[in-house]
C-alpha cells in the first residue's frame, strides 16, 4: 500500500462521524422533495472535508493540507455519486449513523477513497 495513503484511511474512518451527523441533522421529512436536501447535503460535504483533512494532516505533515482536502473532496463525491439521488445518499449516512448499513458505507468510501488517492497524491 502506498505509504502516503495511510493517512486518508485514518481520516476517511474519522470523518464519517461528522458527515454522517450533518446527514442525520439535516435529513428532514421534507428531505424527499427534489432540491430540499441540496443544503444538507453541502454542509455534510463541507464538514466530512474538514474533518478528513484535519485528520489526515495531523497524520501526515508532508503533505500540503490542500491535497489531503482535494482527496477527502473526491471520496465524499464518488461515494455519493453511487447513490441513486442526494435523498438517498443523506439516508445513507443517517443509517449509518443509526448504525444500519455500516460495511457497506465503510467498503464504498475506502473504495472511493483508494481511487482517489492513487489519482491525487503524489
Amino acid at each position: 500500500m502506498n505509504q502516503r495513503i495511510r493517512p486518508v484511511y485514518a481520516a476517511l474512518l474519522l470523518m464519517l462521524a461528522a458527515c454522517e451527523q450533518a446527514a442525520h441533522h439535516t435529513a428532514a421529512p421534507d428531505a424527499a422533495t427534489p432540491g430540499a436536501d441540496a443544503p444538507g447535503l453541502v454542509q455534510a460535504r463541507q464538514q466530512f472535508v474538514a474533518s478528513c483533512t484535519e485528520a489526515a494532516a495531523g497524520e501526515d505533515s508532508g503533505t500540503p493540507p490542500e491535497t489531503f482536502a482535494a482527496v477527502c473532496g473526491c471520496t465524499f463525491d464518488e461515494t455519493a455519486a453511487q447513490y441513486r439521488s442526494q435523498a438517498a445518499w443523506l439516508q445513507a449516512l443517517a443509517d449509518y449513523d443509526s448504525g444500519k448499513n455500516g460495511d457497506e458505507l465503510e467498503a464504498n468510501m475506502r473504495a472511493a477513497g483508494n481511487r482517489c488517492a492513487e489519482r491525487l497524491l503524489p
